[in-house]
């Protein structure tokens, strides 16, 4: 008989780890840079960036 998975229920969270582990330390890891965008953020008004003539809210940035 084909025992049916009941999702997480059998994970232990945190079992594994000891609670000296490497990344408890922020050292470690090295510092943590802000991402920077390659281009600047669009506007919803202003017009999109795919040369469509249509304001960013109406073309590309709907949702």
């Amino acid at each position: 008989m084909i025992e049916k998975s009941t999702g997480f229920g059998n994970l232990k969270l945190g079992a594994d780890v000891p609670a000296d582990s490497c990344c408890s330390d922020s050292d470690c890891c090295g510092p943590q840079i802000p991402l920077k965008r390659k281009l600047a953020k669009v506007g919803r008004n202003e017009l999109c960036p795919c040369d469509s003539g249509k304001k960013y809210k109406k073309c590309c940035g709907k949702n």
